[in-house]
């Protein structure tokens, strides 16, 4: 059980590398290419920690929620309030 336990604590923690502050803007210089060389899982995880929900009414009628990470980092500065909610 004790060898479970280990290897349940140890499957459920995860390293999660945080871009320095050149990386990010790098990445951000060109987010197509960015897109373009991220897998199917990485892409997934990018959106997951952006943000919280997406709601789509429509092409032109949405909402997105950024997480509280990346408030804390300043994307929905970023994204505008425009794009936070777009209603046509």
């Amino acid at each position: 059980m004790r060898r479970l336990d280990k290897e349940a604590t140890t499957a459920d923690t995860r390293t999660v590398r945080v871009p320095t502050p050149a990386e990010a803007r790098a990445y951000c210089e060109d987010i197509a290419k960015l897109w373009d060389e991220t897998t199917v899982a990485d892409r997934r995880a990018i959106a997951e920690a952006t943000f919280e929900r997406i709601d789509v009414l429509g092409v032109r009628d949405y909402t997105i929620t950024p997480t509280a990470d990346a408030i804390a980092r300043g994307w929905d500065i970023a994204f505008g309030q425009e794009a936070i909610t777009c209603s046509s």
